[in-house]
């Protein structure tokens, strides 16, 4: 039912945009999804490699989150119908994710990121950057998959970590 109200531009008859990529949907991020973000955000071995996340991560947090995305086109990860992650193209164009640890290493992210960025440039976007903290090969991994390249690397300030951290920026 959801899908028969998709146009061919990956939006719905209300202006949201759903996607398909070949395992995984990605849909607006929903106040249902406020338990399974603050699930896999608590989890350390994920938000040790992101920025603005803070760390322990409540359900308080994760619904703050969905009244203020980083972006109007914060997308959940669906895969057959289980959140696993968010994706978003945040200001400036810069691309954002994560992905819950148990859905890591199966190339879920590489499949969301390229969704989102082939719908980018299908609509008439520009360049798009992003980044990672140096040591997450996985991240890089994804980035560079989808045709990203290292341009410089940038000291920034890691919320869950207390500290800063060197961040390789990306650009595509």
């Amino acid at each position: 039912p959801e899908r028969d109200r998709r146009n061919d531009t990956g939006t719905d008859m209300g202006g949201a945009l759903y996607l398909q990529a070949a395992r995984l949907v990605l849909r607006p991020v929903q106040p249902r999804d406020a338990e399974h973000i603050a699930t896999g955000l608590n989890d350390w071995e994920v938000t040790k490699w992101l920025l603005p996340v803070p760390w322990p991560h409540t359900i308080e947090q994760a619904e703050w989150f969905l009244n203020n995305p980083p972006s109007e086109g914060a997308l959940a990860i669906d895969l057959e119908g289980t959140f696993t992650g968010v994706v978003h193209l945040g200001s400036g164009c810069e691309i954002g994710y994560w992905l819950d640890r148990r859905y890591q290493g199966r190339g879920y992210m590489t499949e969301a990121v390229s969704a989102l960025i082939a719908h980018h440039f299908r609509n008439g976007g520009g360049p798009v950057t992003g980044g990672y903290i140096l040591g997450n090969a996985a991240s890089r991994n994804v980035q560079l998959k989808v045709g990203f390249r290292e341009t410089h690397i940038e000291v920034k300030p890691s919320v869950p970590r207390g500290t800063d951290v060197d961040v390789m920026q990306m650009e595509l």
